[in-house]
C-alpha cells in the first residue's frame, strides 16, 4: 500500500491545503487563472475523499512572486498548518505555484516529510507519496526555478534597452500616460503638475504646495484611480522627476532629485519648459543648502577620555544640545555627557598662554630642515604626485577608448592637472613650508585662545595624544607627544582637596592655591 493510501486512510488526516497563486501576465504568455487552477485541485481533493481549505494569493492587480514567500501571506499560512494533525496533503496545480526557488521549495518539502504530509501536483500529475513521484519532483523545481531566472534576466535587457531608446522606465507619473511603446504622452492632470511645480520654485515647501493645491481643489490620483488629496509625498514625488516632466531622464531610481545630476533627452517631448525645470533645480538646490545642518567642529575629539573609566568621550549633537558623551554608562558615576562648550573654554584658560620656548624651536627648525634635505621620492608629496600621474593617465586612456566623452574628460583633466600643480610645489618648497610651520608653532597658544574651532581641534591634536576629564567635567590629564613633553613641565590642574569649595569659575581664572602639576616632565 503507498504512503498516500494509507494517510487516506487515516481519519485524523481529511484536510488538504489547496494553494492558489496569480503572478503577473506578460503579453504573450500562458497562463491557468486561479479559477481553473482552484477547480483542478477540488477536483483531485474529491477523488481523494479530502476536506479542501484553500489559500489565495490571487489578488486583482497585485504580483505575488514564487521566486520568494515573502509577500506571499496565503503561503506562509500554509506553511504554518503543516504540523497539524488534520492535514494530509498540501495541493497546488502545478509546481511553480508553489515556488520558483529551490531552496524554498525543498524547505517546505522537508517539512513536508517531516510531519507526514504529501505534496500533489494536479496537472504535472506528481505525488510525492512514491519515489518516482519525488524524482519528478526535484526535475519539475528545477525547471522552474531555472524558468524564472530566465524570466528575470529577460526583464532586466528589457529595462536596458528601453532606457537606451530615452523611454523612461517605472511607474507612470502624475499627469502622463504611456503610448504602446511606453513612451510618456501628458494627459488632463499634466496642469496641475505644472501649478505644482511652479509653487515649489517660488518657494513653497512640499507641505505648502499640497495645501494650496488641495484649497483649489485639486486631487490626486493614486495607482488605485481614487482621486484624493495632495500630501507632502505626492509632491516631493513630482518635484524629484521635475527632470522628466521636461523631456529628460537620470540615471538612478529617482528617490530624491539631484539639481546637479547629469541628464540625457528622452524620447517623451516636454511637457513642462525649460526655464520651470531650472528654477525647480535652483530652488531645491537653495532648500538643500538652507535645510542642511551646519557641521560642529567638536576641539577635543577625539583626543577626550573619561578620567575614571578610561572611555573616550565623543562629540554629540541632541536637540542643539551640544556635548562629549560616553559611548555606555560610566563605570565608575552616574555622569554621560559634559558640555561642549565648558569643557573647551577650559582648555583655551590652561593653553591660551601657551609658548614654545627659542631653543626648542631652533631644534625643531634644525629637524625640519634635515628632513627638507631628504630624496624627493621618499617624501609624501611625491609618492601622491606619482599616483595623480597614474591617474591621468588611466583618465586619457578612458577617453581615447570612447569611455568618457569629451566634455568629462575635460572636466576630470582640470581637477588632476590642478592637484599635480599643487604637489609640485609642496615637493619643491618643502623649506618655506616648515618655515611656516615654525612661524605656526611659536604661535600656537594665540591659536588655541583666537583661532577658529578647526584650528584649535588641529593645534590640539598637534600637541597632545590624550586628555582626561573627571566627573566634575574638569580637566585633570594631559599626554603631550613626545615632541611636545617640554612645553608642559608647569602646567598645573585643581586638586579637589586643596581646592575645596572653590566654585567652577576658579577653573577658568586658574587661581594660585589649590592647584597641582597637570603634566611632570
Amino acid at each position: 500500500m503507498s504512503l498516500l493510501s494509507k494517510r487516506t486512510l487515516d481519519p485524523l488526516r481529511v484536510t488538504a491545503l489547496v494553494y492558489v497563486r496569480k503572478s503577473f501576465i506578460h503579453k504573450g504568455q500562458e497562463t491557468v487563472s486561479p479559477e481553473r487552477q482552484l477547480a483542478a485541485c477540488r477536483a483531485y481533493c474529491q477523488q481523494q475523499g479530502w476536506k479542501p481549505e484553500v489559500y489565495q494569493d490571487a489578488d486583482e492587480g497585485v504580483h505575488y512572486s514564487g521566486r520568494t514567500i515573502d509577500h506571499r501571506p496565503a503561503w506562509q499560512q500554509v506553511l504554518q498548518r503543516l504540523d497539524e494533525p488534520d492535514v494530509a496533503a498540501v495541493v497546488v496545480n502545478t509546481i511553480d505555484r508553489a515556488s520558483r526557488s529551490i531552496k524554498d521549495f525543498y524547505q517546505f518539502f522537508d517539512n513536508c516529510e517531516k510531519f507526514g504530509v504529501t505534496f500533489v501536483a494536479t496537472a504535472q500529475q506528481i505525488d510525492s507519496s512514491t519515489a518516482g513521484g519525488k524524482l519528478m519532483l526535484a526535475i519539475t523545481v528545477t525547471f522552474a526555478a531555472f524558468e524564472a531566472d530566465v524570466a528575470s534576466d529577460r526583464v532586466s535587457a528589457t529595462i536596458a534597452h528601453k532606457k537606451a531608446q530615452g523611454v523612461h522606465w517605472g511607474y507612470t507619473p502624475f499627469g502622463c500616460g504611456r503610448l504602446p511603446g511606453g513612451v510618456l504622452i501628458p494627459n488632463d492632470d499634466i496642469t496641475t503638475v505644472q501649478k505644482a511645480l511652479e509653487l515649489y520654485a517660488d518657494g513653497g515647501s512640499y507641505e505648502s504646495v499640497a495645501q494650496a493645491l488641495n484649497v483649489l481643489g485639486l486631487r490626486f490620483l493614486n495607482r488605485e484611480d481614487e482621486r484624493i488629496p495632495f500630501d507632502k509625498h505626492h509632491i516631493r514625488t513630482m518635484v524629484c522627476l521635475a527632470p522628466v516632466y521636461a523631456g529628460h531622464l537620470v540615471d538612478g531610481r529617482g528617490k530624491d532629485l539631484d539639481p546637479d545630476a547629469p541628464m540625457r533627452k528622452a524620447a517623451h517631448a516636454p511637457m513642462i519648459s525649460e526655464d520651470l525645470l531650472e528654477r525647480v533645480l535652483f530652488s531645491h538646490r537653495t532648500k538643500r543648502l538652507h535645510t542642511k545642518r551646519a557641521a560642529y567642529t567638536y576641539a577635543l575629539t577625539p583626543l577626550l577620555y573619561c578620567a575614571h573609566c578610561g572611555q573616550p568621550l565623543r562629540g554629540s549633537n541632541s536637540n542643539d544640545r551640544y556635548t562629549y558623551k560616553h559611548a555606555k554608562r560610566c563605570l565608575a558615576g552616574n555622569i554621560r555627557s559634559y558640555d561642549v562648550v565648558a569643557l573647551e573654554d577650559h582648555v583655551v584658560a590652561l593653553l591660551g598662554e601657551l609658548a614654545i620656548p627659542d631653543e626648542l624651536l631652533a631644534e625643531i627648525r634644525a629637524e625640519a630642515l634635515q628632513r627638507c634635505a631628504r630624496s624627493a621620492e621618499s617624501d609624501r608629496a611625491g609618492e601622491q604626485l606619482r599616483e595623480v600621474q597614474a591617474k591621468l593617465k588611466k583618465l586619457l586612456a578612458l577617453y581615447l577608448e570612447d569611455e568618457l566623452d569629451k566634455e568629462t574628460y575635460r572636466e576630470q583633466k582640470a581637477l588632476l592637472d590642478l592637484q599635480i600643480r599643487q604637489l609640485e610645489r609642496m615637493r619643491n618648497a618643502r623649506t618655506e613650508d616648515s618655515e611656516d610651520m615654525l612661524l605656526r608653532l611659536s604661535s600656537i597658544g594665540s591659536i588655541i585662545a583666537r583661532g577658529t574651532p578647526a584650528q584649535q581641534k588641529d593645534a590640539l591634536r598637534a600637541l597632545f595624544d590624550r586628555v582626561e576629564v573627571d566627573s566634575e567635567g574638569r580637566i585633570v590629564r594631559l599626554e603631550p607627544r613626545s615632541w611636545a613633553k617640554p612645553l608642559f613641565g608647569g602646567l598645573t590642574k585643581v586638586n579637589p582637596a586643596l581646592a575645596a569649595g572653590s566654585n567652577s569659575s576658579q577653573v577658568h581664572d586658574m587661581p594660585p592655591r589649590g592647584f597641582e602639576p597637570l603634566y611632570q616632565a
